[in-house]
């Protein structure tokens, strides 16, 4: 285990682990991926352990944002679908 010791020169038991809350979004991920870098800042865990949570953070964000990129495009093409009845439609410009 990679935790440092703390002030008293123990290190925590293997059983002391700090809940998350759900990874579903890249908001939840971004916030525990900030908790991570305060709790190597502060000097509870290694720069090697840090590295590799904040890697495994990382790659969550990605694979959410891919998800949730691949939901809305297929939302998007049943909607242009509906609308077009099958049929090309042609999106206007906003000159908004």
């Amino acid at each position: 285990m990679e935790l440092m010791e703390n002030k008293k020169g123990t290190k925590p038991m293997a059983g002391q682990r700090k809940r998350i809350g759900p990874l579903d979004t890249a908001g939840s991920v971004a916030v525990e991926n900030a908790k991570v870098y305060k709790e190597l800042r502060r000097g509870r865990i290694e720069p090697s352990l840090a590295s590799r949570l904040s890697q495994i953070l990382i790659n969550q964000r990605v694979i959410l944002e891919s998800f949730d990129a691949e939901k809305r495009i297929s939302q998007l093409e049943a909607l242009l679908e509906q609308a077009g009845q099958g049929r090309l439609i042609t999106l206007k410009a906003n000159n908004g």
